[in-house]
């Protein structure tokens, strides 16, 4: 199947518009620009922030980026817009992916957290920070903000001691949820693309999720 065909189905598959065409260059981020996590908390200053609802417009939000940023290719909208698993995309993108770990620990929310998460300020919760990588190189950089009682015990043994990337936990554990985009932005100075969503299961959240990626090469 070309690339074309595969972005098109893709698309079918996460419920976002056709992207453009006649996309032919190789699918692969280079590993240079992947900032520090804290980057995240800095966004105000380095980023051009376009804040989402969870009803956003997200054609309009990806154009208002390409004003500021340049053209975005139809990979990256797919990237930026899926509401289903970037761990599924990227495995028929460039294969098997996985996940290292740079940072694991669990933390007791400030009131910032727990408003992130809709939990009480002091209740748990896991902090990671992985790079996902494909073809030997690394793809995206993600944070994960994880409530660990609204997941089963074996739920939390695998996302504590492991490094499986969050999309292939929810499937191996069966756990229905949805995706709700709360934020695209872009770092115009280190050419990086990032979203914020949140993974929701029976009206809780279970995570907020922060990712970034380059779109060099796509």
């Amino acid at each position: 199947m070309s690339i074309p065909d595969l972005i098109r189905n893709l698309a079918v598959k996460t419920k976002i518009p056709d992207p453009e065409t006649g996309l032919s260059r190789r699918v692969g981020i280079r590993d240079s620009g992947l900032t520090q996590s804290e980057d995240f908390e800095n966004t105000n200053k380095e980023t051009l922030m376009s804040k989402a609802q969870s009803n956003v417009n997200l054609n309009a939000e990806i154009k208002k980026l390409e004003k500021k940023f340049g053209k975005i290719s139809g990979v990256c909208k797919i990237l930026l817009s899926t509401d289903g698993s970037i761990t599924g995309i990227l495995n028929a993108l460039s294969g098997e992916v996985t996940a290292k770990i740079l940072v694991q620990k669990t933390q007791k929310a400030d009131t910032k957290t727990a408003k992130l998460l809709n939990i009480k300020e002091g209740e748990e919760f896991n902090f990671r920070e992985v790079l996902i990588c494909g073809c030997n190189r690394p793809l995206i950089k993600a944070v994960s903000f994880s409530v660990l009682k609204r997941f089963s015990a074996d739920f939390r043994k695998d996302l504590l001691s492991t490094d499986i990337p969050i999309g292939n936990l929810l499937k191996k554990h069966n756990v229905e949820s949805r995706r709700e985009i709360t934020a695209l932005s872009a770092n115009v100075k280190d050419n990086l693309l990032l979203r914020e969503y949140r993974i929701i299961s029976n009206g809780e959240i279970l995570m907020h999720i922060k990712e970034q990626f380059s779109p060099k090469e796509f």
